[in-house]
This record gives C-alpha cells, structure tokens and sequence, in this order.
C-alpha cells in the first residue's frame, strides 16, 4: 500500500507504447495533472481506438516511431512491450531522464494491499486463484496486472480496505523503485525470454527479484 505522496501535477511525462498499460498509465497521469505525450513505433492504423482517442484527455499521440519529442520530459514511463535496451531508453538514461514502469506509477497511487505474483510459469493461473479464495471469503479485491487489466487503470478506484492482486511479469518490474506488495510470491524462475535479458539468467532473475526488493519485516515473501 502506497499513499498518494507523489504530485505529478505540471510534470511533463512521456509514455513508451500505446498498449493496454501505456493508455492507463497516460490517463492516470494525465488525471492527477501531468503533461503527457505518448509514443508508439506501431502505425496509427494499428493502435487500438482508445489509444486513438486520448488527444480528448489532453494527451498528446505520436505514432509509427519515437521522435525527439519523447525525450522531452523529466519522466518516461516504459510500458512492458518495450525494451529496456530500447534506443529511445538508453537515450532517456543517458540525458539523466527518470525512467519508470507502469506498474511503478500505479503503486504511488494505491491505498489497497497489494499481493504481487511472478514466476517463470503459473502466475496466471496462481493470480486467479488467489483472486477466487478472495472471492469466496467475501473479501472486496481486483485482479489485474499482466493478467488483463492495468493495474494504473483501477488504482484510483480502490479503497483502503480492499485487496489488488496483480499478476506481475518481469517487464513489468523493471525499472520499478519504490512498489512494494505486502505479499510477494515468486513461483519459480526458469530459463525463460532471455533475448530480453542478453541471455542471462543473473539478470532475468534479478528482475524478478525486485518484486520483493523494497519489503520490510511486516511484509510477506512466499
């Protein structure tokens, strides 16, 4: 659980990808007062209708590649689709630009417990489950994440009391700082998309690691 502590309002933010979490994570900053510019590689004829219709919100699309727009700003967000070898990203690195996740943006703004899943095989599978004995114990939760649903997407709609269960893959915890679940579960961690971690395993498991990097002794690891 994250207190809103963290202003965003005049920020000037740029979102890599204009996918399912690169549109919540844009609407979500654009909703707590950000300037906000979202960049895609995919042609315009190619994005989804929603992505289409973010210049409504105020939210500026770039489409069919990443101009040297993108790299004004004081904030990138990395949508999971994108590589953090990606040129656009070493360049932000570089000019001393925050670079961030989607699922690090959406923590500074929840008030629910988190319960976060990874593993090389059965997150989803383990992530509904949970989501489901949650359900039978009457308990008011959302499942999101990896799984289907942004998590930056239903952030502002949960309280204090409820349960977010997210289905987290690797992408989603690079570039995370301070997202910490109460309970963390690691299911396994198997040879497993190694081009994106230059085919190492100390590097894929270390991302995976960082589900749990900022817990402390009132947390939960599994």
């Amino acid at each position: 659980m994250t207190t809103d502590s963290h202003d965003v309002s005049g920020l000037q933010c740029t979102v890599l990808g204009a996918a399912r979490s690169g549109i919540g994570v844009a609407k979500l900053l654009r909703s707590r007062g950000a300037s906000v510019f979202v960049s895609d590689q995919r042609p315009l004829d190619q994005l989804d209708e929603e992505a289409k219709d973010l210049a409504t919100l105020g939210i500026e699309l770039e489409a069919g590649g990443h101009s040297g727009r993108t790299l004004k700003c004081s904030l990138m967000v990395v949508s999971p689709g994108v590589p953090s070898e990606a040129p656009v990203v070493h360049d932000a690195i570089q000019r001393g630009i925050r670079v961030i996740s989607e699922l690090e943006v959406a923590s500074w703004f929840c008030r629910a417990q988190i319960i976060g899943v990874t593993g090389s095989n059965g997150k989803t599978t383990t992530t509904t489950l949970i989501g489901r004995i949650l359900g039978d114990a009457k308990k008011k939760h959302v499942v999101a994440g990896n799984i289907g649903t942004a998590f930056s997407s239903v952030v502002l709609d949960l309280a204090e009391e409820d349960i977010v269960v997210l289905e987290v893959s690797s992408f989603q915890l690079d570039h995370c700082e301070s997202f910490c679940p109460a309970v963390s579960v690691i299911l396994n961690i198997t040879e497993d998309l190694m081009d994106r971690y230059r085919h190492s395993m100390e590097l894929y498991a270390s991302s995976k690691a960082r589900i749990f990097m900022n817990q402390t002794g009132s947390d939960t690891l599994v």
